[in-house]
């Protein structure tokens, strides 16, 4: 339970673009447990977030599994030592991205702009994307950095590689 609740907190430290080094190791049981609430949590999205009405399909069960096994996999080429803090973190970090989406979603915000003729609905999403990845690899770096991938090591350039590989192999899965 301490190994569960210390994976949170170093989390959202890494949210915040703050690393937090790995003084202790962690076993695999955390890893199965934020992964298996990063998998519920992709369920919960498409359900939640979802234009017409949900129905239960088991190859979404199945695609969201494979989601998690290439995004591990691709994680693990990325990471020399302390995978199962880094994998742990990472999981816990999908977590809260999945919930920070269902709940931007439920919002009742609509992106005004000064110049409504400058920007186009697809010109949103895109920025809102790039927005979204900005922060992504920015705290993947902070996990990077806290399991010991030092500067020599160039932690910007995997966290960022680590994001495009894992997106294509997520994209190319599903």
């Amino acid at each position: 339970m301490k190994n569960l609740l210390w994976v949170m907190r170093t989390t959202l430290r890494a949210a915040l673009w703050r690393s937090t080094t790995a003084e202790r190791s962690v076993s695999v049981f955390p890893v199965l447990v934020f992964a298996t609430l990063a998998m519920a949590s992709e369920a919960a999205r498409q359900y939640l977030t979802a234009d017409s009405p949900p129905a239960f399909s088991i190859y979404g069960v199945n695609s969201i599994v494979a989601t998690m096994a290439v995004f591990v996999a691709v994680t693990l080429l990325f990471v020399s030592q302390d995978r199962a803090i880094v994998l742990a973190r990472l999981a816990c970090l999908i977590v809260l991205l999945e919930w920070t989406v269902i709940a931007a979603s439920r919002l009742p915000f609509e992106f005004r702009s000064l110049v409504p003729e400058m920007w186009t609905a697809s010109d949103k999403v895109i920025f809102v994307w790039l927005i979204v990845m900005v922060w992504w690899i920015g705290a993947v770096v902070a996990i990077l950095r806290g399991a010991g991938v030092g500067p020599y090591q160039s932690p910007v350039f995997r966290a960022f590689w680590l994001s495009v590989v894992a997106g294509a192999g997520v994209t190319g899965s599903l």
